[in-house]
């Protein structure tokens, strides 16, 4: 049977950077200096590994986000485009509130009507509306907000 050096008995072959004999029996950790690691470099490695992971989770979870605040802006402008639209066709322009039913689920709207006329010196200036048509979705902390001017034909 044939006996091996300190290193080969840890399972490196070689004799570069191998101690053997007296000095691997003291120290078997730094029997083998350059064939291995250091605990400080491993360590170092994990956490460079731990902040670029951080970093991608932070970028993902920012882009989901981003994302999801695109589709409400997107969804609520086409909602309340609609609704104004719904609101001039009718030819009655009153303050009132709802939602969206089941094709929007979540997706409300509020309607503020106001005379935009007040003291303007021409006759039938007070058929000029000002219009303010918010959209709003889930518990209300996205909002989207619309203003326009009607002239509504009905009476004072």
């Amino acid at each position: 049977m044939r006996a091996f050096s300190g290193c080969q008995a840890a399972g490196f072959f070689g004799t570069e950077g191998c101690r053997s004999g007296k000095d691997f029996e003291r120290s078997p950790l730094i029997a083998c200096s350059k064939a291995a690691f250091t605990l400080l470099e491993v360590m170092a490695a994990m956490a460079v590994m731990a902040a670029a992971l951080a970093a991608a989770l932070s970028l993902q979870s920012q882009a989901v986000g981003i994302a999801s605040e695109a589709r409400f802006t997107t969804t609520a402008a086409l909602l309340a485009q609609k609704k104004m639209s719904e609101m001039e066709a009718m030819g009655q322009v009153n303050s009132d509130s709802g939602d969206f039913g089941e094709d929007f689920p979540g997706y409300r709207w509020t309607v503020t009507v106001a005379d935009a006329a007040a003291g303007l010196p021409f006759e039938g200036s007070y058929h000029l509306k000002r219009v303010d048509l918010h959209v709003s979705w889930g518990d209300g902390t996205m909002g989207y907000d619309l203003r326009a001017y009607l002239f509504s034909a009905g009476k004072r």
